[in-house]
């Protein structure tokens, strides 16, 4: 995921998506508050600028090619 600032204050947030990258643009204020309360710790986070959008970390299991547990991200 990726997350991008909007040229100007006054616009809507947008997202877009190209096979595995989602893009989301959003105010300036939202990308300060994503930086500073996004951790890669399994929960749902909720950013004051913008109302009524979740932001949910869900736990993934990196494996290695037998399958077998080698990172856990979450």
């Amino acid at each position: 995921m990726f997350f991008g600032k909007m040229d100007s204050q006054g616009g809507t947030p947008s997202t877009s998506e190209d096979g595995n990258q989602i893009t989301v643009i959003v105010h300036e204020q939202a990308v300060l508050e994503l930086v500073a309360n996004l951790r890669s710790v399994e929960q749902t986070y909720e950013i004051a600028s913008l109302p009524g959008i979740l932001f949910r970390v869900a736990r993934t299991e990196i494996t290695d090619q037998d399958g077998h547990v080698i990172e856990t991200i979450g």
